[in-house]
């Protein structure tokens, strides 16, 4: 494993959204995706609105160096620079499809578009712009949150916004443009979308003789009022959605789910047994882990909650995954850890002595220096064991964790 000096990429740091507006927009922060990857661990990292496309093997042109601390970070010269290409905005995440390695969506704060990516990897064929609508010089509310590709699909996906989450079919794409064919806008304008992210895989719909009719997924998402709302989108034989048009999504009092065991806030004591809840504060991110079937709930000053998903995807059960703030002391380390908890990264399982555990890694704020530092948690049914990652500034060697 070697690091990257900090200069090598001309990543902008971008600013979080004025207080003083009675709802701001969320934190870019909290949904940026600045790099991708796909399963050949080609990289592609963005810079403003420009990207660069980098080779898998090797990722560096540096083959036989020390495996000691001396090993110096490396410089954007060792890095294995295929090509580079650029959009019209400026870049807020991005996301390779996962069953198209050519097809990629680009979004930015009120952007967004969908890239076809060359045979050599290393510029774009292709750029097809989503036509979204948004004035964010009229209203506040006019802002997009991220866009996600709907499971097994490489031609449909959703871009979420304010107010509104617009769903996508390249198939309607003319011009190198793309309207959106299906809406799901909030009945209401007093409340506002802060996080959304598909569930699963599509689930497979069959007739009585056993034939499949057409697939389904949901959409989970987290309202700034804490509140969650689940929407369907089912696909009929012929790959088209079955709801088209304008939809409206009738929050009311959210989704509820078991509470029993969890800390409303740090300190208090933990909500007995068979209690449900529907918020447990302002909404702040919403997170989907794949592989052990998990949806991560986190609102502000709350603890990061996880809810465990059925077949179908409904909550059948949580429990808290982190703490508000994890201390120094389970983390022998000099800082406390504090969320929200972001840019989850599944690591795959792990064996401790006979058991096996989930790894996973997250992004959290050290509550001294307020600076970003890295975790990860291996968990299962019975134990979960987080840990610091810490790296030295001035060279690659020395990778560890802190307990």
């Amino acid at each position: 494993v070697r690091a990257v000096r900090a200069n090598a990429f001309k990543i902008p740091m971008m600013s979080e959204p004025p207080s003083h507006i009675r709802k701001p927009r969320p934190n870019p922060n909290l949904n940026s995706q600045l790099i991708a990857a796909d399963d050949r661990g080609r990289l592609i990292i963005s810079e403003c609105n420009s990207v660069l496309f980098c080779t898998a093997i090797p990722p560096v042109n540096v083959r036989d160096f020390p495996r000691t601390s001396s090993a110096p970070h490396l410089s954007r010269s060792q890095i294995n620079i295929l090509g580079t290409d650029r959009v019209r905005f400026e870049i807020l995440g991005m996301l390779i499809c996962a069953e198209n390695y050519r097809h990629m969506l680009i979004w930015g704060e009120t952007n967004a578009s969908v890239v076809i990516i060359s045979k050599n990897f290393d510029s774009f064929d292709k750029i097809i712009d989503l036509n979204l609508k948004l004035s964010p010089s009229e209203c506040e509310s006019e802002y997009l949150l991220k866009c996600e590709w709907i499971p097994e699909s490489e031609l449909m996906f959703v871009a979420v916004c304010g107010t509104v989450v617009h769903v996508f079919d390249l198939k309607r794409a003319e011009s190198n443009s793309c309207k959106a064919t299906t809406h799901f806008a909030l009945a209401y304008d007093d409340v506002l979308i802060r996080s959304a992210v598909m569930i699963g895989s599509l689930a497979r719909d069959t007739n009585t003789e056993g034939k499949v009719n057409g697939t389904r997924t949901k959409l989970a998402i987290l309202l700034d009022n804490g509140r969650l709302h689940f929407i369907d989108l089912r696909i009929d034989e012929e790959g088209d959605l079955e709801d088209q048009g304008e939809n409206f999504i009738e929050c009311g009092a959210g989704l509820s789910f078991p509470s029993a065991g969890i800390c409303r806030y740090g300190g208090c004591s933990p909500m007995g047994k068979g209690s449900t809840i529907s918020s447990l504060g302002e909404g702040v991110l919403l997170t989907y882990l794949n592989q052990c079937n998990l949806l991560l709930y986190q609102c502000v000053s709350s603890c990061c909650v996880a809810m465990v998903l059925d077949s179908d995807g409904s909550i059948c059960g949580t429990f808290e995954f982190l703490p508000s703030l994890t201390s120094s002391n389970e983390l022998m380390g000099q800082n406390d850890i504090s969320g929200p908890y972001t840019h989850f990264e599944e690591l795959g399982i792990v064996n401790k002595n006979g058991n096996s555990y989930y790894r996973v890694s997250c992004v959290g704020k050290s509550s001294r220096m307020n600076q970003s530092r890295l975790l990860v948690i291996d968990f299962n049914q019975k134990d979960t064991f987080i840990s610091e990652l810490s790296w030295p500034l001035e060279n690659s060697g020395g990778l560890e964790l802190s307990n």
